[in-house]
């Protein structure tokens, strides 16, 4: 089981992604969490817009915004790395 430091939405809630606006609906970001944690528990696209009441477009908008914040936290956290085999 997961503690609440490690769990899915403590490691979402470290990138600080705003809550935005899609077709005039703000997302929050206890629902933004929800999402992501039901996304990162291995359910499907379709059973998680069920579960979290969401539109498929809002989900996958998260996802992209999600992808860029992990990006952006791994280009300024990961250097000087020692590598020992390529």
């Amino acid at each position: 089981m997961l503690s609440p430091e490690n769990s899915p939405t403590a490691a979402y809630d470290t990138f600080h992604i705003q809550a935005y606006t899609f077709q005039g609906t703000a997302l929050s970001k206890e629902r933004q969490a929800q999402v992501v944690a039901a996304l990162v528990e291995g359910n499907s696209l379709r059973s998680t817009i069920r579960m979290a009441g969401v539109a498929l477009h809002t989900v996958l908008k998260l996802l992209a915004d999600l992808g860029t914040a992990c990006a952006a936290n791994h280009d300024a956290n990961v250097r000087n790395l020692r590598v020992r085999h390529l």
